[in-house]
């Protein structure tokens, strides 16, 4: 998977083209994957305080949202030239911490959303749902290939 191609098939539809011109500021925060689902691109407006995001289904659907934030801060852009993990080495490398720290837990999806926190910048955040109905929540830096951390919640308690 080529996140640049996603970007790419994305910036060059008419759709996107049209809300760059009401949204000339705004700029790209994330990249989506769940398993059985579509890829979708989301990108910020400080205007609106709003993320636009676009759903590469067969035709591209767009809606927009206000975004979950914990704290109060700037949305951080997300910036492709930063990202040196491809996405097959960085799901490599959260089985390998699976299998290593939680070899027990069997999943059913996974989920995978490339952004900037604020505290750990350009990630690859990786969520397994298990089969226990549990999360497992793996961080990879998305330029050195580092894992910045992982945990296991169950589902029921959030």
């Amino acid at each position: 998977m080529e996140f640049k191609e996603i970007i790419k098939k994305v910036e060059n539809t008419n759709e996107f083209k049209e809300f760059k011109k009401q949204h000339e500021e705004a700029y790209l925060v994330h990249i989506f994957h769940m398993t059985g689902v579509n890829h979708q691109v989301g990108y910020y407006s400080e205007k609106t305080k709003k993320v636009t995001t676009f759903d590469l289904g067969e035709t591209i659907s767009i809606k927009e949202e206000s975004p979950f934030q914990e704290k109060e801060h700037a949305i951080k852009p997300l910036v492709l030239e930063k990202i040196k993990l491809d996405y097959d080495d960085a799901i490599k490398k959260a089985n390998e911490v699976k299998k290593e720290h939680y070899p027990h837990e069997l999943t059913n999806k996974e989920i995978v959303v490339i952004q900037d926190l604020v505290e750990e910048g350009q990630v690859y955040n990786i969520t397994f749902i298990t089969a226990a109905f549990k999360t497992l929540n793996i961080k990879i830096n998305a330029e050195s290939g580092e894992v910045i951390g992982h945990n296991l919640a169950n589902l029921i308690g959030l």
